[in-house]
């Protein structure tokens, strides 16, 4: 009886082992955006400008996903679960109708504070696809580092990741922004109405854009 009792316990043991092994837990969200806007009514403070990957920790990653076909993951999940961006937006096919609705936002909106924020942008384009949008423009080699730190003091979407590359034309580079747009921001009049309202707290109306920036900027020298 007592060796039943022993080899029971033993049995019990390795099961409580292996269910510890295999019950991983889900990948929780991050408490608060990388960007977060200044509180209504607050004096203005630099905004953190460092690169915006992902508002979720990447750390647990699961079995590889599925980015195609009927049962793939959207691209806020994915991105959970440790997928680059990039890797999500090339495996993207194109929704014609909402994609060209938010292209023309893009150029129009976010087209207005670059330019207010660093003058004439050449080669503005917006490329958008199910739910995710690569935002790019050009700008002479010795503006690419403020023209990289100024494009981040305005949120894009759900998640935002910069990137900053070679242009064909000699002199210049380009700068973009590859965006992705979760089920709250998706559709183009809750789009507008983000943007809006974070550009508003951020940048108030009758307020110089390019002046508030510099200010930001100076506050963060050391």
């Amino acid at each position: 009886m007592k060796a039943a009792q022993v080899a029971t316990g033993a049995i019990a043991v390795v099961l409580s082992f292996a269910l510890g092994l295999w019950s991983r837990p889900e990948p929780r969200a991050a408490a608060t955006p990388a960007v977060v806007p200044p509180s209504p009514g607050a004096a203005a403070s630099p905004p953190a400008a460092e690169p915006v990957i992902t508002f979720f920790d990447t750390s647990a990653r699961r079995a590889t996903p599925i980015l195609s076909g009927p049962q793939r993951l959207d691209a806020m999940e994915a991105q959970a679960m440790g997928v680059e961006p990039e890797e999500l937006y090339e495996a993207q096919g194109r929704d014609d109708a909402w994609a060209s609705s938010v292209e023309a936002f893009y150029l129009e909106h976010y087209g207005a504070f670059l330019r207010a924020a660093l003058g004439e942008v050449a080669e503005l384009r917006a490329t958008c696809k199910e739910s995710m949008c690569e935002i790019s423009f050009q700008v002479p080699v010795a503006e690419e580092e403020r023209a990289y730190r100024r494009q981040q003091y305005m949120p894009t979407g759900s998640l935002w990741k910069p990137f900053s590359r070679e242009a064909e034309k000699d002199g210049f580079v380009t700068v973009g922004v590859l965006v992705t747009l979760g089920d709250e921001v998706r559709d183009p009049a809750m789009l507008e109405q983000f943007y809006r309202r974070h550009r508003d707290e951020r940048f108030p109306p009758g307020k110089d854009i390019a002046t508030i920036l510099a200010e930001w900027e100076r506050q963060d020298l050391p």
